[in-house]
């Protein structure tokens, strides 16, 4: 299984967005080649939409999918109606593909934190991911793929990931989680535009957009949703942290 993620906000205290969106979406091997295929596609259907968003210059195959350029209450506010049947055939590629969406949002933190190698927000996402794998793909495991940022920053990630996987107690029971994860340019990854476009539709909603229900009310349908009457948030299928500055304690070895 193929886990693509992406970020909407910043953990910074002094970040000026609300809110913090960590997603993901979950692409199975046998249908990544295809959807691929459709989103190349849809740019080419929609080619009048996307060249009126990103410049008529620009060469449909270099057309990256940004939430920020057609989800956000600027665009939509003044979008026509082309662009709205862009987006609708947008998230009909998410059921058409059978793809599972995760999602974690956090309040800005009040205060400057540190996190032991990593935030709170990537190790709850972690967890319902191999909870994923435990209960619909026992048999396989999944494979984690992030936006890159650039070579020194890339291997922080990797090595912090390493350690929480191999050395913290939660990590260790993270067994459907391939120890190994993967950096690719976000331009040339379907997987990662689409994480894109789950965070800000996440963050939308959370935000007020008006014209955002639609869209998440899709993806909100797509959610892996744990089974637990204690736990009403797990069960709507967004694990919100209220306080981040209440981290886990995570026990190394």
């Amino acid at each position: 299984m193929l886990i693509y993620f992406d970020e909407s906000g910043s953990l910074h205290y002094k970040a000026k967005e609300p809110y913090y969106v960590l997603a993901a979406v979950a692409i199975e091997e046998c249908n990544q080649k295809d959807l691929s295929k459709a989103l190349y596609n849809l740019k080419y259907r929609h080619n009048k939409v996307f060249k009126s968003i990103y410049g008529q210059g620009i060469d449909i195959q270099d057309i990256e999918l940004k939430g920020r350029n057609l989800l956000t209450n600027t665009v939509l506010n003044k979008a026509n109606k082309e662009h709205f049947d862009m987006l609708n055939d947008l998230f009909q590629l998410f059921q058409a593909y059978r793809i599972t969406t995760f999602g974690v949002i956090a309040d800005r933190p009040y205060e400057e934190i540190s996190f032991d190698y990593l935030s709170e927000p990537y190790i709850e996402i972690f967890m319902r991911i191999n909870e994923f794998m435990e209960e619909f793909h026992s048999n396989s495991f999944a494979f984690c793929i992030f936006d890159e940022i650039h070579r020194k920053s890339d291997y922080v990630r990797a090595k912090n990931f390493e350690r929480f996987i191999f050395r913290s107690k939660v990590g260790k029971c993270l067994t459907h989680i391939i120890d190994l994860i993967s950096f690719v340019d976000s331009k040339t990854s379907s997987g990662v535009q689409l994480a894109d476009i789950t965070a800000t539709t996440i963050y939308q909603q959370f935000t007020k957009n008006p014209y955002i229900g639609p869209y998440y009310l899709i993806l909100s349908g797509l959610q892996f949703r744990k089974t637990d009457p204690d736990e009403a948030h797990l069960s709507k299928g967004i694990r919100y942290l209220y306080d981040i500055t209440k981290k886990r304690k995570l026990d190394f070895k």
